[in-house]
Formats: structure tokens, C-alpha cells, sequence
């Protein structure tokens, strides 16, 4: 899996750079336009720095930067059924009540993310899918919020797992 750093890397020559808390902004630059919440757990270091990259990125918010966020998950669940949190979603939102920004959502419920992944489906094995729309596919996820929302907002067949963030008693209520 690819870092922040690494997604935006090829942003570089246009005068972008991606900063962590151990970074302080580029000579010559005023202010912080972006602020992306992805993944951060407990036994990382980011995880360990977790309230101050809040209050980090409270301070560029407050200075006018956009919020991104690769997913609204507020959490993921183990293989051993337990939930584990880190996520973005919690993240995300609290930043929102705080700063009073709102977000943009890169990853999925994004239908830009879900037409960028068929379009590599479709690059990746040519002939056979050029013809495909997304009422010929099945998208199988594990959240209600996100997986079985996006594919039911482009009309498509889903299929839910119940291994991640929707439960057999969420479909109960």
C-alpha cells in the first residue's frame, strides 16, 4: 500500500508537497492548502502523535486549508471480530465540529474512485470488458455507508460481507 507522500509524489513539480507532523513547511510557503485524514492506528507512530496531528491540522484548517479524507469509515474489524479503530471517519468528523470545515471524500462512497477503478478494469483487461457497464457488475464490500451505498447509487448488484463495519444486527434495524 502507497503512503500520502507516495499518492502525491507525482505532484512535486508543480510546487506541491506532502508534510507529516515531522516536516515544517517548504521556504517561501504561506499557508497549507489541503489536509488529508487516512488510516492511523495506535500501534504506529503516526497513531502514537495522533491528538497532535489533530491539532495540527485544526490550525491549517482554521488558516483556510480544504479537508480530505481518503473514507468516511470510523473503523475497520479484524479478522478476530474485534473492532479496530483508526479509520478516517472519526477523524474527519471531528475535525469538521471543531473547525466547522467541511470534507471531501476521496475513496469510496466517491463515484470518481469507483469510475477511476473501472477504468483501470477495463484498461487492464481490454477487449473482454470494453463493453461492460456497471449494471453488468457485482461490487461486493463489507459497509453498508460506503460499499452497498456506492453500488446502489450507479445501479449496480451487491453483494455484503459481513467481515467489516456492517453487522448482521445493523441489517436487522
Amino acid at each position: 500500500m502507497l503512503s500520502l507522500r507516495e499518492v502525491f509524489a507525482s505532484f512535486k513539480d508543480s510546487g506541491c508537497s506532502v508534510l507529516t507532523l515531522e516536516d515544517s513547511l517548504p521556504e517561501g510557503a504561506q499557508r497549507v492548502d489541503f489536509v488529508v485524514v487516512g488510516s492511523v492506528y495506535a500501534d504506529t507512530t503516526a497513531g502514537a502523535r495522533h491528538v497532535q496531528s489533530l491539532e495540527t491540522a485544526c490550525a491549517h484548517l482554521s488558516a483556510g486549508a480544504k479537508l480530505l479524507c481518503s473514507c468516511p469509515d470510523d473503523f475497520e474489524v479484524t479478522q478476530a471480530g474485534f473492532m479496530k479503530f483508526g479509520s478516517p471517519g472519526l477523524a474527519s468528523t471531528f475535525l469538521e465540529k471543531v473547525t466547522g470545515s467541511g470534507s471531501y471524500i476521496l475513496g469510496k462512497p466517491n463515484p470518481w474512485a469507483l469510475r477511476e477503478a473501472w477504468d483501470q478494469m477495463v484498461e487492464h483487461f481490454g477487449g473482454p470488458a470494453m463493453g461492460l457497464r456497471f449494471s453488468d457488475a457485482l461490487y461486493v464490500g463489507d459497509s453498508l455507508a460506503t460499499d452497498v451505498s456506492l453500488a446502489l447509487q450507479h445501479e449496480m448488484d451487491s453483494a455484503l460481507v459481513l467481515s467489516g463495519t456492517t453487522s448482521r444486527a445493523d441489517l436487522a434495524s
